[in-house]
């Protein structure tokens, strides 16, 4: 789209339109057109979006957001399922104000120079009919016949558009002659209300009505005066509160200054009371201090009789501590002797289950052990690998059966697609067809529509105004008041011919003697006399009046018209057929952009010809892959067709899933034998066998229970004498023998050195 603006008179100050942005509204999809001060002139070719510029800024104006009219969501984008958005930015000498109309969330909001908002509708309505100047009642169609210029007024071209201000101005296409009877109608019913008949004319209503205003008015001024007095009491009142009120203050000011003394006189109260606890504190510490230095002198005394005490004390309490340490050292000495003959006679024991032990030669009981443990681990092998044999059986069985379900699985698959595939191209066959119809017979009646309007004559707005006002002009003359009155009197046996004003005499009712001419009346009786009376002014009048009859005919025998109102009807056929072949275009316009094509106004027509016959062509290709793939499936096209798509998806997806499932079951299965191992199974008991084997040959036996009881035997012997060891071990702890007998000659010299030091005591 390309939109030229251009901005004029800048230094004008009124509330104006700075910003206007379009979301999916029409052809725009996200537009912001920035306006400059002054004049603004928005130029472009057909088709541009002048005219959605205008219907936003409508819209932006008065609708309200979450409306449902039909005629305001129709114009979102073209193949859009949402709403669209305006945005209006008003300039004003307060600041900027900003009106956001969300028709997709029904939501409207007015952003104020302040920033606050507002989301009323209501009272946004009134907020922007107060920017305009417009009236709370009926803003929009004031807004609409006074600051917007519809488009189909402005196509009249410059002197058409200025004859329809002068029409609106001037009060153009009145008839006056209705209007001055429906003044002489009201005249007379306010004369006869004033004469005082029967029925009250409007005068008199009207002097009824001011009667009664002035009661009322009376009325309202005494009332006025009350409210009057009532505002004097309340002033002075108001002196008397604001009196009290400065009375109140003082006194809250004094309570404050009471509380704050008496929280001043608790705290001095609560210091004096800490400082006379302190005071007596002090003077009992001085009284003692003065006991303590009197009885200092028998202090003393006592402490020397106290350290004599304490050396006799002393003295035996060493005594009674020699007796004890003599009791416990006879006592160690007697349990370690203890220990050591018993420690002595275990080792003996020991030794001789030794030399029994190295009578069994070479046998090794942990080789014994290992000999049993291979034993049981070539049981358990053998048993794992009957069962691993058995295992990968079941799971060869499992897996032939899962690949026999996945081999059906899958050939169904394969059917289901064919179908879903071929039942999406039977609604492609369809959808193609539907288009193709639909632009095929958008062809003919576009086609039909510019055949009807090329055979109609053009027809001038101008000419249809002018031929109207020419048929007004000549009968406001015809009906003015006659002048002349003729009297017919018919003769035996003579002709005459009468005119009247210029024209010869049409219509005169049967029966008539009379007539009655504006102007002017002719009366020619043919080779005998003619007779013309008129008015003084009838020459001038009748020119005009013949003028005014020839430019009517000019104009009417241009298009072939006898009437004003034929010539009117042939104008808005012309307009009518005109439309259509807009509307038409239009419609042909839309179904080829919905195919993705752009093309201009001249070759519309040929490319959506080409464009229809290349969705038939598609269409049968389609057709063919629906043969095709009905012929694979063994079906017609009305089974086929009764199918619901999604019902078909389902079931395919639940089928994938399952072969899913399958393939993942096989992968399972096969990984299961595989991790049975059976051939290292089967190893691992060939080397036991070897092991076990070995061990027989070292130790000279012939089998296992041979083995197994020279070992328990041996393993018997070797546990008692690490029994015995293990006892004397116990006995003797961290020592040895010969530390033993150490410490049991120490513990006796200690004996001999505590008797020694008794004696001296």
């Amino acid at each position: 789209m390309s939109t030229e603006v251009r901005g004029l008179c800048a230094d004008a100050e009124f509330v104006r339109i700075k910003r206007i942005r379009m979301v999916g509204f029409r052809s725009f999809q996200d537009y912001v057109l920035e306006l400059p001060p002054g004049l603004v002139f928005v130029c472009g070719p057909n088709e541009s979006g002048k005219t959605g510029i205008m219907k936003a800024v409508q819209l932006g104006f008065f609708t309200d957001a979450a409306t449902t009219r039909q005629d305001v969501r129709r114009l979102a984008s073209w193949g859009s399922e949402q709403g669209f958005r305006i945005e209006l930015t008003l300039d004003t000498q307060d600041g900027e104000w900003e009106i956001v109309r969300d028709f997709e969330a029904g939501s409207n909001i007015l952003i104020r120079p302040d920033g606050t908002r507002v989301r009323d509708k209501y009272r946004i309505l009134e907020i922007v009919s107060g920017l305009l100047g417009l009236p709370q009642q009926g803003p929009e169609a004031a807004y609409t016949a006074s600051l917007c210029v519809p488009q189909d007024e402005l196509a009249t071209g410059p002197e058409g558009l200025q004859k329809l201000i002068e029409t609106r101005v001037l009060g153009g296409g009145v008839d006056v002659v209705r209007l001055a009877n429906d003044a002489a109608r009201r005249i007379s019913d306010l004369r006869a209300g004033l004469r005082g008949g029967s029925r009250l004319g409007e005068l008199t209503l009207a002097l009824n009505r001011v009667e009664e205003l002035e009661t009322r008015l009376k009325q309202v001024t005494d009332k006025v005066q009350q409210g009057q007095h009532a505002r004097a009491k309340l002033l002075s009142l108001t002196e008397e509160v604001e009196q009290l009120e400065r009375e109140i203050k003082l006194l809250e000011r004094k309570l404050e200054n009471a509380k704050i003394y008496a929280q001043a006189k608790t705290a001095y109260e609560r210091e004096r009371g800490e400082f006379m606890k302190v005071y007596n504190l002090k003077q009992k510490r001085e009284q003692l201090v003065k006991q303590l230095e009197q009885l200092e002198p028998d202090i003393k005394c006592l402490s020397e009789r106290k350290a004599v005490l304490h050396q006799e004390a002393s003295r035996k309490f060493r005594l009674e501590q020699l007796h004890r340490d003599i009791s416990e050292v006879q006592r160690e000495v007697s349990r370690l002797s203890e220990i050591r003959d018993k420690a002595a006679a275990l080792l003996v024991q020991a030794r001789q289950a030794e030399v029994e032990i190295q009578k069994f030669g070479p046998i090794d009981p942990a080789e014994a052990d290992e000999a049993v443990r291979l034993n049981q681990l070539l049981a358990h092998q053998k048993e794992s690998l009957r069962r691993a044999e058995q295992d990968c059986k079941e799971y060869e069985r499992q897996l032939e059966t899962c690949q026999e379900d996945l081999k059906r699985k899958s050939q169904l698959e394969a059917r289901l697609s064919l179908m879903l595939e071929t039942r999406k191209h039977v609604e492609r066959v369809n959808s193609l067809a539907r288009r193709a119809h639909a632009l095929e017979q958008a062809i003919r009646q576009h086609e039909n529509a510019k055949s009807e309007f090329s055979v109609l004559m053009p027809v001038s707005a101008e000419d249809v105004n002018k031929a109207m006002a020419l048929a007004a002009e000549i009968a406001a003359m015809s009906q003015m008041p006659a002048g002349l009155d003729v009297e017919i009197i018919p003769e035996p046996g003579v002709y005459a011919s009468l005119s009247i004003d210029g024209g010869p005499l049409e219509a005169v009712e049967p029966g008539a003697t009379r007539v009655s001419a504006l102007k002017q009346a002719e009366v020619v009786v043919p080779d005998i006399i003619g007779l013309r009376v008129m008015a003084a002014d009838a020459e001038q009048f009748l020119a005009k009046l013949q003028q005014s009859r020839e430019n009517l005919a000019q104009i009417l025998d241009r298009y072939g018209v006898a009437t004003p109102q034929a010539l009117s009807e042939a104008f808005q056929k012309y307009r009518d057929s005109e439309a259509q072949v807009q509307a038409a275009c239009g419609r042909l316009r839309d179904l080829v952009s919905a195919a993705g094509a752009d093309v201009c106004e001249a070759d519309l027509s040929t490319v959506a010809k080409k464009l229809a016959q290349d969705l038939r062509t598609q269409a049968q290709q389609a057709q063919q892959a629906v043969v095709a793939g009905l012929k694979e499936l063994a079906m017609d096209q009305e089974e086929l067709e009764k199918l619901e798509v999604s019902d078909v998806e389902e079931e395919l997806q639940t089928l994938r899933r399952e072969i899913e499932e399958l393939t993942r079951t096989s992968s399972r299965l096969r990984g299961g034998i595989e991790g049975l191992r059976i051939g290292e199974i089967q190893e691992t008991v060939k080397s036991i066998t070897r092991s076990i084997d070995s061990i027989f040959k070292q130790a000279g036996c012939t089998c296992l229970e041979d083995l197994i009881d020279k070992a328990e035997k041996l393993q018997e012997l070797q546990g008692k004498a690490k029994d015995l060891r293990s006892r004397a071990q116990d006995l003797l702890g961290d020592w040895t023998m010969e530390v033993l007998e150490a410490e049991i000659s120490a513990l006796s010299q200690d004996i001999s050195r505590l008797e020694e030091e008794r004696q001296d005591i």
